[in-house]
């Protein structure tokens, strides 16, 4: 399990498996954007190979987050602890 911590502007990824002594940190908006990036590129495969995906509104509110950031893309709700 991989868990990510946010503090101050930083996200901080921590394993349950072998950690290093010091965990991998980066700012909170290169992970967001990093997100960003990996769901449009994600669902632009989906969509590209498998067009009946198209008409499953999960698409729609995926392809929405990530097309505008102050509607959740940057969210730090969502990068507390997972």
């Amino acid at each position: 399990m991989i868990r990510l911590e946010v503090t101050g502007d930083r996200v901080t990824f921590t394993s349950s498996r072998r950690a290093p002594a010091e965990p991998p940190r980066c700012a909170v908006e290169d992970y967001a954007a990093a997100v960003r990036a990996f769901v449009a590129t994600g669902t632009a495969w989906l969509a590209g190979n498998h067009p009946a995906i198209t008409a499953n509104p999960a698409l729609h509110e995926l392809r929405a987050l990530v097309s505008d950031p102050a509607g959740g893309g940057t969210g730090d709700p969502g990068l507390r602890t997972v």
